[in-house]
């Protein structure tokens, strides 16, 4: 038996023993795991999916939930264009999109029961409703403004156009029925019918037919035209 001289140093090599024993377990756990989450990936990667030790690359990633059902996927499609970034709603539809088209980034959104649906865009946004009305945002080009349309045509506009605004309201043919402006000359309204007649109120160059001259009417003036576009009344 060892005296207590000889106690300490025994005790020591123990407990070295012991932290080498430890270190090498946790070492071992560590290799077990790594090696069973390599496994677990080679196992579940599909056949068109090349991995490496940094890059993954695939044609489609879908992604379900616990039921098995599809619920975002992201791809590009046969013409190289996208990518496009896919959610699904429970049924399987669609509801949110996000993709490049011809180089322009796009959102498209659908709400639940088909009730309406948004398009946004770099300078348009465009919301739509379950009959087909339309209320869209554009600042493209030069022009700056708010459009209304039905489920056919355009039916309304208020615009900013070269810094003079405008507000247009047009009929079930797509002709201009109303419009309302603020221009160089100053202020001015204008209306016609589906037959032909119109009617201007406000600042407005009137060409005299006899001398070619033009005239600008005031704020106060307002001129009636016929179907041939000749004055038929005006004051004053």
């Amino acid at each position: 038996m060892a005296d207590n001289r000889e106690l300490p140093a025994l005790m020591e090599r123990l407990e070295k023993v012991e932290r080498q024993s430890r270190v090498f377990r946790r070492w071992g756990i560590m290799v077990f795991v790594v090696a069973g989450v390599v496994l677990l990936i080679g196992q579940a990667a599909p056949k068109d999916l090349g991995i490496s030790e940094k890059l993954i690359t695939t044609e489609k990633l879908v992604l379900t939930d616990a039921a098995g059902r599809v619920r975002a996927s992201l791809y590009a499609d046969a013409n190289g264009n996208g990518p496009s970034l896919v959610f699904y709603n429970l049924q399987g539809k669609p509801r949110m999109t996000l993709f490049v088209d011809q180089d322009e980034p796009q959102i498209d959104l659908s709400s639940a029961k088909e009730a309406g649906a948004a398009t946004v865009r770099p300078q348009l946004i465009e919301l739509t409703d379950s009959t087909g009305r339309v209320v869209s945002l554009n600042m493209r080009s030069s022009v700056a403004g708010f459009a209304l349309e039905d489920a056919s045509r355009v039916r309304a506009m208020f615009a900013l156009n070269s810094d003079e605004p405008g507000l247009m309201l047009l009929d079930k043919t797509g002709n201009v029925a109303t419009l309302l402006t603020d221009d160089e000359a100053g202020p001015g309204l204008g209306l016609w019918d589906t037959e032909g007649y119109s009617a201007t109120l406000g600042v407005e160059g009137a060409m005299n037919p006899a001398t070619g001259e033009t005239k600008k009417t005031s704020a106060a003036s307002l001129v009636l035209f016929d179907k041939e576009k000749k004055v038929i009344w005006k004051a004053p």
